[in-house]
């Protein structure tokens, strides 16, 4: 079995699959630094993401995750901002 990860969790996010969600626009408005490290040095990443009924949500990742989940939302970001904002009725 397949432990899912943080990078798992925010693909899920916004494939559509939660009824808050579905068919909406959404960016990825918050991303940690890179390299940014808690004070005993694990790497860390925090991604917000907002979709255009203005729903956020929040991802976090440590360690070996924590550049995973980066990765991902580095790549989500830049195709997000690249998307044009469906305003939710």
């Amino acid at each position: 079995m397949h432990e899912r990860s943080a990078a798992d969790a925010l693909r899920e996010l916004v494939s559509g699959k939660y009824p808050e969600t579905s068919g909406l626009s959404y960016r990825v408005t918050r991303l940690s630094e890179e390299d940014a490290h808690l004070k005993n040095g694990v790497e860390y990443c925090s991604v917000e993401v907002t979709f255009a009924n203005g729903v956020q949500y929040g991802i976090e990742a440590f360690g070996d995750e924590g550049a995973r989940l980066r990765k991902e939302a580095m790549s989500m970001k830049e195709m997000s901002e690249r998307m044009p904002i469906l305003i939710a009725a």
